[in-house]
């Protein structure tokens, strides 16, 4: 079972190639000096890095949706925990259906 800690460290790292480069070294840097971490940290901690009207549209992979989906949807409504977007974007599952011709 992961812990708010296993699932805070999963975000910082999918959410660092979306922090600004002259921001990289004090989003790292923050986030290493942390001792715990709480629903209130993580809430706060990734908007101050992360632009999330650019890089909702356009994510730089796609398995980066079920990330911003995740992150921006379900912590505010259901609290940080492992769910079905945060497994899709770990074990790199696509499951959405192909186009019927």
């Amino acid at each position: 079972m992961y812990t708010i800690a296993d699932i805070a460290k999963i975000l910082f790292h999918g959410f660092r190639p979306y922090v600004h480069h002259t921001k990289r070294l004090e989003y790292d840097t923050v986030f290493s000096e942390r001792k715990t971490f709480t629903k209130k940290f993580v809430l706060e901690f990734f908007p101050k890095y992360v632009n999330q009207d650019l890089w909702m549209r356009k994510p730089k992979e796609k398995r980066d949706s079920y990330l911003f989906n995740y992150y921006f949807i379900e912590v505010p409504t259901e609290g940080v925990k492992y769910t079905t977007l945060l497994k899709r974007y770990i074990t790199n599952t696509d499951l959405r259906l192909k186009k019927v011709k």
